[in-house]
């Protein structure tokens, strides 16, 4: 249930679930390249969604299943995200060749140490990185955890909708998707009215934007702190999603950090997440 982090891409019913919205997007390919077949922004009442959990399943179908009349989407099978900062991460080393079995049996016991629940409460995934340089005979692993109660409420909502998650995965995976980063070359800046997040390989920052959601140096000195924290070297270019991103905040960012910022258009910018779910293909 907890996706596969590959980074195939296919279509399946993109649904971003946020606090005050539902957005959902299917895709189709032509020549090789995505296109918008069917999409819905649906708003949503407060309290469905707790601290980003979600509180009614019953609320969150009726508002999955109004989207998706209006979209006219004709897939049923969906990919989710839940927010990278709920997901604990760490790269261990293992012997190579270990069947799947053996090789979740030994994820498992190497990840117990850095999980505060217990593992019965714990939802895994991994991505398998290649041979460790200095040994072949092991390889790196990337072991991904989040607390079970992230994805019942998903699961249990998306049922009652007539829907079914075959992929939830982290916004950050999604989003660098939707944009095409495939290094650390570009990171994502999602830019809602209440909140921002910074996305880059491997990291991400959430920032509440307050009293200051509608100044765009407030935005571009928020993301200037987040890159000073950032592991690694500075991306050499910056995309704005989300429901506040325009090319007023693009333009302030890029004079103030002198990075390349462009506001995502391969759909409506509030749409990014969901363009970079239904990208992914079903495991």
């Amino acid at each position: 249930m907890f996706g596969r982090f590959g980074k195939d891409a296919g279509s399946l019913l993109g649904i971003d679930i946020s606090c005050c919205a539902v957005r959902l997007l299917q895709l189709r390919q032509v020549a090789g390249s995505f296109e918008v077949r069917a999409q819905a922004v649906q708003t949503m009442a407060a309290g469905v969604l707790q601290d980003g959990r979600v509180a009614d399943p019953a609320q969150l179908a009726q508002v999955l299943g109004d989207a998706l009349a209006r979209s006219g989407a004709t897939l049923r099978e969906a990919a989710l995200a839940i927010p990278a900062t709920a997901v604990l991460s760490k790269t261990v080393q293992v012997p190579a060749g270990l069947a799947e079995d053996a090789l979740f049996a030994r994820l498992c016991h190497e990840a117990e140490p850095f999980i505060p629940f217990a593992l019965d409460e714990a939802a895994f995934d991994f991505e398998c990185r290649g041979s460790v340089a200095h040994d072949p005979c092991y390889e790196a692993v990337g072991v991904y955890a989040c607390h079970q109660g992230w994805l019942d409420g998903l699961e249990a909502a998306l049922e009652l909708a007539g829907l079914r998650a075959r992929v939830v995965e982290t916004d950050s995976l999604a989003l660098l998707r939707a944009v095409g980063a495939d290094d650390d070359a570009v990171a994502v800046v999602r830019v809602e009215p209440g909140h921002w997040a910074l996305h880059a390989q491997h990291q991400a920052w959430r920032a509440d934007a307050g009293a200051a959601a509608d100044v765009p140096q407030a935005l571009a000195a928020c993301i200037e702190r987040w890159l000073q924290a950032l592991e690694g070297p500075a991306p050499a270019r910056l995309v704005l999603t989300g429901a506040a991103a325009d090319s007023a905040r693009a333009l302030e960012v890029q004079r103030r950090l002198g990075i390349e910022t462009t506001v995502f258009d391969a759909a409506e910018p509030a749409l990014a997440l969901a363009y970079g779910l239904a990208m992914r293909r079903a495991p």
